[in-house]
């Protein structure tokens, strides 16, 4: 293992800010998906309401990556990456805490100042790790990698703390205690500074300082200039779909901006600076895979993943902490190997190692597919029936994610310091995470396919049959109508949840029938107790409306479930017969998970064998940098 001590003092310093600061963001992520789909989306169906939320954590990802493109250029021309790290910090821990209103213009608006925040932030930090070394040390990649745990430490330890008691207790309280997470880190940097001497300096304080209007200077600029773009991001959030439309040209423009560069330089930067962009391409298609952990993984294992550890189901979002929790465990075996590999010259080139880890990316999915031939049937904390998959699939899935992770990413971010000349080193550091940007608008693409073809939830239906029906009534005001229409209603799901998980064709129209009678005393009784209805037999009218219209959508959704079923080969027709509406959507929802994982798998098998053709031209190509 690495002697920390071997290492420049100011590698600790750093790596206990960034460990606080990824607290604080993967903190907010473990919840985010859950959080919209559950409470704050919960009102519309359930594959609209999912779709939007997938739609909304791909934009806020693409946002996250593409800001610090230009937290990076501003610390490099204007404010220096001290500043940048302080007041990026601020902004960040402001967004959590507003995070804690309940409302949807506040959550749009929180989402905004963590985007910006993490701008200025995450590739300024990265930058002064980089500047501790100088280009050809052989510790550079340990440091790196240590600086990775850090990264991770934080990462691991933020679903288990955040994401356990905002499931548990309330989302309000993992946010708060995501930014109490950021400021103290932004604590540990303001009191540790010093030790970088002059890493991260303001490039020039007479220009930063000049007055430009009134008592307006530049730096006083870039702040006031940061806070008022938060409405711009809102604004990009809330309409999520046209995130592509901007991204993609203003990507375009940065790739080409960066090979006029290379193209313009003498013959070894312009080597290297291909070879960056070369890079880039792989690194776009390994995250856009990887962070389907946020996204589609997130979803599955919430859905078919059997979480039941010693007679508790575990909440969904501590599985978040299971690929940090194997980085800190390998990433000082990893370290210690490059750096052992290094002095026998045995070390891997660094286009061998991108290889290695999108192949292992590949076969993690594969795992995450085979799973599905390991299933049992069981119910859930609401009783319905789930076709679930064995919890090791996922775990080992997310172990050959870790490995491809520790082969890619701490040396890609390495590998960008040393290739990048030293004036334009932030701004390419903001390119590489630019990638991440662009990775994480397909994750969005490639998320949604697996919900769209969704069955939905029933008592989702029941819920819009319901407000439909409200906003239909002529006996009731208007006003009485908005608070009805707009109410969360969650008794009623709870009716709908404990009558749904039936057989149709095992228990025939008897059993429905009973259900109707017994659905409809319930219901009547909950409209007259909340004073919706004082008429027994006018609540009792409306009831056996919305009873019928929702066995008619039972019936209705358990026979094309089933035909699905048996169309795909998961089960028979004589096997059908004894499943119950919910394991049949519950298989129809395993069934697209599946066929994506097996899609993403082979591609990205196919992509690191691309690779590792290319290695002896890249390594030619990056002029001994290793």
């Amino acid at each position: 293992m690495i002697n920390h001590k071997s290492h420049p003092p100011g590698l600790m310093m750093l790596f206990f800010t960034e460990m606080w600061e990824r607290f604080c963001f993967y903190g907010m992520r473990a919840l985010l998906t859950l959080y919209m789909i559950q409470e704050l989306f919960k009102d519309i169906d359930d594959p609209q309401r999912k779709a939007k939320a997938l739609g909304i954590y791909a934009a806020y990802g693409s946002l996250v990556y593409a800001t610090p493109l230009i937290g990076g250029y501003i610390a490099d021309k204007f404010i220096g990456q001290k500043r940048a790290v302080i007041f990026g910090a601020i902004l960040m821990a402001f967004g959590e805490f507003l995070m804690v209103i309940k409302i949807e213009n506040w959550f749009f608006l929180a989402l905004s100042f963590l985007i910006i925040g993490n701008g200025f932030f995450k590739p300024n930090i990265s930058t002064m790790v980089g500047n501790l070394y100088e280009r050809d040390d052989p510790r550079r990649d340990g440091g790196f990698t240590i600086f990775y745990m850090g990264i991770n430490l934080g990462a691991f330890l933020s679903p288990l703390l955040c994401g356990w008691i905002g499931e548990t207790y309330g989302w309000h309280y993992g946010f708060m205690l995501a930014g109490g997470g950021m400021l103290l880190g932004l604590f540990i940097f303001t009191n540790g500074k010093k030790i970088l001497m002059t890493i991260g300096d303001v490039p020039s304080v007479e220009i930063l300082k000049r007055k430009l209007f009134f008592f307006i200077n530049r730096e006083h600029l870039v702040y006031i200039g940061a806070i008022l773009s938060a409405v711009l991001v809102s604004f990009l959030l809330r309409n999520y779909e046209i995130i592509s439309y901007i991204l993609t040209p203003f990507s375009i423009i940065v790739i080409a901006g960066i090979l006029v560069m290379a193209l313009r330089s003498e013959k070894q930067e312009r080597d290297r600076l291909i070879v960056v962009l070369i890079f880039l391409f792989f690194t776009v298609l390994f995250w856009a895979f990887f962070e389907q952990a946020g996204a589609s993984l997130t979803l599955f294992t919430n859905e078919n993943v059997d979480r039941n550890m010693f007679g508790k189901l575990l909440p969904t979002s501590v599985f978040q902490a299971v690929n940090p929790l194997f980085i800190v465990l390998l990433g000082p075996l990893f370290s210690a190997m490059w750096l052992q590999m290094a002095v026998r010259k045995r070390e891997p080139s660094t286009p061998f190692k991108f290889a290695l880890g999108m192949l292992q990316l590949g076969l993690g999915f594969l795992v995450f597919a085979a799973g599905a031939w390991f299933i049992s049937i069981k119910p859930d904390s609401l009783g319905r029936t789930q076709v679930l998959v064995p919890l090791m699939f996922l775990v080992l899935g997310y172990l050959l994610h870790t490995m491809g992770e520790l082969c890619l990413s701490p040396i890609g971010l390495s590998m960008v310091t040393k290739l990048s000349p030293p004036r334009v080193s932030g701004m390419i550091m903001g390119a590489w995470f630019l990638s991440s940007a662009m990775a994480f608008n397909m994750v969005g693409t490639i998320s949604r396919l697996a919900v769209t073809e969704q069955g939905l939830d029933v008592a989702a239906g029941m819920k819009l049959e319901y407000r439909n029906l409200i906003k239909t009534d002529s006996v009731l005001n208007t006003q009485t109508k908005h608070i009805l229409v707009e109410a969360k209603i969650d008794s009623l799901s709870d009716l709908f949840r404990s009558t749904i998980d039936i057989s149709l064709y095992k228990n025939t129209s008897e059993n429905l029938q009973k259900i109707q009678v017994q659905s409809n005393i319930q219901f009547a009784n909950w409209l007259i107790q909340k004073g919706i209805y004082s008429d027994s037999l006018k609540s009792k009218s409306v009831a056996h409306s919305i009873i019928n219209s929702g066995v008619k959508l039972l019936e209705e959704k358990n026979q094309l479930d089933a035909a699905y079923i048996i169309e795909a080969g998961i089960s028979d027709d004589s096997q059908m017969k004894n499943t119950s509406n919910a394991a049949i959507r519950s298989f129809k929802n395993l069934s697209t998970y599946v066929n994506i994982f097996k899609i993403i798998g082979f591609v990205a098998i196919a992509a690191s064998l691309l690779m590792f053709l290319l290695v002896p031209l890249l390594k030619k190509m990056m002029h001994g940098v290793h």
